[in-house]
């Protein structure tokens, strides 16, 4: 069976937020083996709804899932976070060194040598 979720009859214009995405997952029937999910009347989604609706997605397997009615930008902000899940990620964080003190004193001689 086929499920056409319409996105507009439960959030209205503007898809917001990982907590709404992952919502989404109750409004799955369990008879269904293919979703529809209908983005007509869309005007707004955020790049954590998108990302969480991968996740979604992919707790649902083996369901398949097919879009429509998505607009241009939408439907390039999908594309974009689906591009950016397949990528490694390189944040080139650099994790400072943890210092201890045994003293107030010792604490207040480093900071003032800085």
């Amino acid at each position: 069976m086929t499920q056409t979720i319409r996105l507009y009859d439960i959030y209205r214009t503007d898809l917001f937020s990982r907590a709404k995405a992952a919502e989404l997952a109750q409004h799955i029937s369990n008879d269904a083996d293919s979703v529809v999910l209908d983005f007509s009347g869309i005007s707004f989604m955020s790049r954590s709804f998108a990302d969480e609706l991968y996740n979604v997605i992919a707790s649902q397997a083996p369901r398949t899932f097919d879009f429509e009615g998505r607009s241009h930008d939408i439907d390039s902000l999908m594309q974009k976070v689906a591009d950016g899940r397949t990528r490694e990620r390189q944040l080139g964080i650099q994790h400072p060194q943890m210092l201890t003190f045994d003293t107030k004193d010792t604490l207040a001689e480093f900071l003032i040598a800085q």
